[in-house]
């Protein structure tokens, strides 16, 4: 095994008047070139990098670690390792994942470097993306002959399950050569090729398809609260591509908006964060490639566009490593003789500022909706039936956080629910009937736990009403869902309320006792932070022995609310912020964990004091 040394060039460039910024270019001049280098965290504060050597004849797989000063920690080159296709990070951190397509080969990496074998076979098969699911299975998509084949390991190699994406309306399996894939939070899987998306169960049986998306190439694909951030280019103009697109579409595969580039701007990885998306990109001009940064918000209006000067270089991908900071990794054309060699960006961004767009007749701070300036304080009624209202709602209605009342009806209002609608936790009246809206109705409707009046009738919504509905106490004479294509089985709870659906495009689901089969699922906390009580929710499918504990951050019991067997179903418990012994505990954070048989999932919450 060769080791690698390097000196390390520093380049810093100031961009603009904003925080948002590129800060320093790391570059490392005596190391070889790297072939689309890919970059992940690695701990706390140090990131990984690796790629293929291009300048050794067998293409070794090289690993790099570096501080977020730079500084090379360690490298390693693997001789008998080639060709590299992807690489992951398990979700506990202790490993590194790399694929190999030559002998199709998955490779498991500690954090000392050590590699072994996991799977060695399938000869003859192209491995093209891997992902890490919530239960640590390797989910491998591999294509021949243009068909593809998803295999299923653990983390000791074996083979745990195959599937191949299968048409149920055709009754068919899929022939495609898919290119790419990522786990979605449902479970399922969203596939790609170059042109066209498919939406899967876990089974990998289509849920939806869209083979309209305007690009010849998908290079990357998000998902953000159940919609997906698509991503690709179209064309060739000389040299270049001819634009590249962001398409956003809903969770029924729907497009929502999009942002086109020109020619000269080609987008290839992003990151999401809180207020919207950050794109890493490279900028083609007079025959120049420099690497951009573009911001955009949630609405893929661009906010910040960074063209720099400085180095030259291609930018391949891009990670969020702490909370403002952002790493992207390429190929960069330092001076002074402008030869490849390995380069990282290293970002700066902050939130945006979360401040109110207008002041209120009162005086106070405000957010303006449809025109008008409403008090993000003292609004607690809002109604604007039959107001001529059109296009979607606006997300900041999320921000009136004392509205109790919200009548949006008979207008012509479109798109989908904004998420941030379901934050309004005061809300006992909610009308949104009588207008154009789609998409599906969040689980997390049950945060409006003083809803008593809900009306969604008259609209196009689409898919299952999610049971979490039945957590709420609904007014039985204040309840309409009827007029939209939801589709069956219903909640127990509104089968009063759903007459008259459309249900032709409704697939059959399996069912238990007159009710959807749930999935394994654990909810975040409600509220969250909290002082002094929260509720914590869970989904069961099936019967069996339950836990349900809390910790602090090091890692120390602190209480145990679940140690029972349960039936399957929608479960709820509450913490009052007290330990074993009854006594109250101090503020900070804390974690909550539920077994339930196979499956493990752990989330954080505040409490407040």
């Amino acid at each position: 095994m060769k080791k690698l040394f390097s000196i390390l060039t520093l380049l810093t460039v100031g961009l603009g008047q904003s925080s948002d910024s590129l800060i320093t270019v790391y570059t490392y001049p005596d190391f070889p070139i790297v072939s689309n280098p890919k970059i992940l965290p690695y701990g706390n504060d140090k990131v990984i990098v690796t790629g293929t050597d291009l300048n050794d004849e067998a293409s070794n797989i090289l690993f790099f670690i570096i501080d977020h000063d730079g500084n090379m920690i360690n490298s390693t080159e693997y001789p008998d390792i080639n060709n590299l296709i992807d690489f992951v990070n398990v979700p506990d951190g202790s490993y590194i994942i790399v694929t190999d397509n030559e002998l199709w080969r998955l490779i498991i990496i500690d954090s000392n470097f050590n590699f072994s074998i996991l799977a060695n076979e399938f000869n003859g098969n192209e491995l093209t993306s891997i992902s890490v699911d919530e239960n640590n299975h390797l989910n491998v998509t591999t294509t021949e002959d243009s068909f593809s084949e998803v295999l299923q390991y653990n983390l000791n190699g074996e083979l745990i399950s195959y599937f191949n994406v299968y048409d149920p309306d055709q009754d068919t399996f899929i022939n495609e050569n898919f290119n790419y894939h990522i786990k979605t939070s449902d479970g399922g899987f969203l596939f790609s090729n170059d042109s066209s998306v498919y939406k899967t169960d876990f089974q990998g049986h289509i849920e939806w398809m869209n083979n309209d998306l305007g690009v010849s190439r998908i290079v990357d694909i998000l998902e953000k609260n159940g919609e997906f951030l698509v991503i690709g280019d179209q064309g060739l103009y000389y040299d270049f591509y001819e634009y590249s697109a962001v398409i956003w579409v809903d969770e029924l595969g729907n497009e929502i908006s999009s942002y086109i580039a020109d020619y000269d701007n080609a987008l290839n990885s992003c990151v999401l964060i809180e207020d919207g998306f950050i794109f890493n990109a490279n900028y083609s001009y007079s025959f120049q490639i420099l690497p951009i940064f573009i911001r955009f918000n949630q609405n893929l209006e661009e906010l910040l566009y960074y063209p720099f000067s400085g180095i030259e270089g291609y930018s391949t991908d891009i990670i969020r490593t702490n909370e403002n900071e952002l790493f992207s990794v390429g190929i960069g054309y330092p001076p002074p003789n402008y030869d490849n060699t390995l380069s990282i960006w290293h970002y700066y961004f902050e939130p945006l500022p979360q401040q109110s767009n207008c002041t209120a007749d009162d005086g106070t701070e405000g957010v303006e909706l449809w025109g008008l300036c409403h008090s993000i304080e003292n609004t607690q009624i809002l109604n604007l039936q039959n107001s001529g209202l059109a296009g979607f709602i606006p997300p900041e209605i999320g921000n009136l956080i004392n509205l109790t009342y919200l009548d949006l009806s008979i207008n012509q209002l479109s798109g989908s629910i904004p998420s941030e609608l379901w934050n309004l936790v005061n809300l006992t009246y909610l009308n949104l009937g009588v207008n154009q809206l789609t998409g599906t109705i969040s689980p997390e409707i049950s945060n409006m736990i003083g809803l008593t009046e809900l009306y969604l009738n008259d609209n196009q919504f689409t898919g299952h009403i999610p049971e979490s509905i039945c957590y709420l106490i609904l007014d039985d004479n204040s309840t309409q869902l009827a007029y939209n294509q939801f589709c069956p089985p219903y909640p127990s709870c509104i089968l009063d309320y759903v007459n008259d659906q459309e249900t032709t495009n409704c697939e059959e689901v399996s069912v238990i006792n007159g009710a959807i089969l749930v999935k394994y699922k654990l909810y975040n906390a409600y509220p969250n932070p909290f002082n002094p009580v929260t509720t914590l929710k869970y989904d069961l499918p099936k019967n069996g022995l339950v836990n349900v504990t809390i910790y602090d951050m090091l890692g120390n019991v602190v209480n145990n609310l679940v140690n029972d067997n349960q039936s399957s179903g929608y479960k709820s418990v509450q913490w009052d912020a007290t330990n074993k012994q009854g006594e109250p505990v101090s503020a900070g954070v804390y974690l909550y964990k539920i077994q339930a048989g196979d499956f493990v999932d752990t989330k954080k919450m505040i409490l407040l004091k």
